[in-house]
């Protein structure tokens, strides 16, 4: 994957970013055998999209099987943000409701953009970021940013993004806070879905 690098107003060593926006595209799941059989573990923090936190590889499975047949770039992953399901959109808890359902689906998804970001962040310094995460997630979604070190830094994070690894690292949402929160100088993984950023503003 090619590196792009773009400059930030205050810091002169540059945010990394590794994947840009490709666009949605359109995904058909049969209706699973049995209820949340679909193959797929879904976060919804944010309130507005599934993102997707972990595929099965069971071909019996609607996930599985789809992937099984559909083309590079447009399989189900990890980090893919579900925006439609059966054309329900804007409200993830309407979205589960629609999988629970047990029928056929046609969602539309979108890549994340993903970028790295440096912040330096002082001793009993707070990072100024308002984070939502549920119990068994394994990312912290933004909600809101103060003054602290992310604001100082002058880092391009946005509310709504999710923070996806510190450190190049993954974990629980507990071991993301925690290794913030040990931190003094941190490197955020930020995930980025316009959708979200352009309702969160």
């Amino acid at each position: 994957m090619a590196l792009l690098c773009c400059c930030t107003a205050e810091e002169d060593e540059p945010d990394l970013v590794l994947q840009k926006d490709s666009g949605t595209f359109e995904v058909k799941l049969e209706a699973p055998q049995a209820r949340d059989s679909l193959g797929l573990h879904l976060e919804l923090s944010d309130g507005m999209t599934a993102y997707v936190s972990r595929v099965s590889l069971d071909h019996s499975m609607p996930a599985g099987a789809y992937n099984l047949h559909a083309p590079e770039g447009n399989k189900l992953e990890v980090g893919l943000y579900i925006l439609e399901i059966n054309g329900v959109s804007g409200d993830a808890q309407q979205m589960k409701d629609v999988i629970r359902s047990g029928v056929g689906m046609i969602m539309r998804c979108r890549h994340p953009q993903l970028s790295v970001v440096k912040v330096k962040k002082y001793a009993h310094q707070s990072m100024g970021l308002d984070l939502q995460f549920t119990a068994q997630g394994r990312v912290l979604t933004i909600c809101k940013i103060f003054d602290g070190a992310v604001q100082e830094s002058g880092v391009d994070v946005k509310p709504g993004d999710r923070i996806i690894q510190i450190d190049g690292r993954e974990g629980t949402a507990n071991e993301l806070l925690a290794r913030i929160a040990q931190a003094r100088h941190v490197e955020l993984t930020i995930s980025r879905c316009p959708e979200v950023t352009n309702a969160f503003a």
